[in-house]
């Protein structure tokens, strides 16, 4: 899977980085808070790898840990992965015809939110961590246009197509590798997950038609939504430690 090689390739680097620094201990105490920020990349798990390819997202997380930084706490997380798109190219409208030219863009996106326990092993610069999380999966898909020049990329004029949620949860870990140190602290963060969003409704990008009317047909699929999800981020304290 190339989300697994992804993360096993920059687990060596870390690995490599981080070697001679292991006997280290950093006596100062970090920050209770934590803002997370990084890129995602899910992996479909059975019968949703079957409708679904290997997906880009993005991720928010935000970490407490009374002790500061390492032993158990608190951490919410927040997703975003666009697991599929179509563009098509329309006219404005009947009455100014193709002189104004728009795409019609329709993206299948996972919104996903959890929020758990975390613990987080004391020691050096690599700190292994495990966490377990459970929330929300809400899957959408929706369609908005565009205009076609380079310099016009916002949208206007969405419309939900069609939507779901379902209950989640996640469990995995990784490992947090302090960069900075000081009066600012901030952590390389690498992750995987497992996500069981169970049974939820969704649409693919071959699962909605225009109709000759002007309508539109969709072809709902009913199943598992389970995937996984591999991180590479950075960890930012909130507050500097008190003294």
């Amino acid at each position: 899977m190339r989300g697994m090689r992804f993360v096993l390739v920059q687990l060596a680097a870390v690995l490599a980085l981080t070697g001679h620094l292991r006997a280290q201990v950093f006596e100062e105490p970090a920050p209770q808070w934590f803002l997370g920020l990084g890129g995602i990349i899910s992996e479909p798990q059975g019968a949703f790898a079957e409708a679904v390819g290997t997906a880009p997202g993005l991720g928010v997380n935000v970490r407490y840990n009374p002790s500061g930084g390492a032993g158990f706490g608190l951490r919410a997380d927040f997703g975003f992965i666009r697991y599929g798109s179509n563009t098509q190219p329309a006219c404005f409208s009947v009455t100014v015809g193709c002189r104004i030219q728009l795409d019609v863009v329709t993206a299948n996106d996972i919104l996903l939110f959890s929020l758990g326990p975390e613990w987080v092993l004391p020691g050096g610069p690599a700190r292994p961590y495990v966490a377990g999380n459970v929330g929300l999966a809400h899957f959408y898909t929706h369609s908005y246009l565009k205009g076609v020049d380079e310099h016009d990329e916002d949208g206007f004029g969405e419309t939900t197509n069609f939507k779901d949620t379902s209950l989640a949860w996640r469990a995995g870990g990784g490992i947090l590798l302090r960069l900075v140190r000081g009066e600012v602290f901030l952590d390389l963060d690498m992750a995987a997950f497992y996500h069981r969003n169970g049974v939820a409704e969704y649409l693919t990008e071959v699962d909605i038609e225009d109709l000759p009317g002007g309508g539109i047909d969709m072809f709902p699929r009913l199943g598992e939504t389970n995937f996984l999800s591999f991180r590479l981020g950075l960890s930012l304290g909130l507050s500097n430690p008190a003294p």
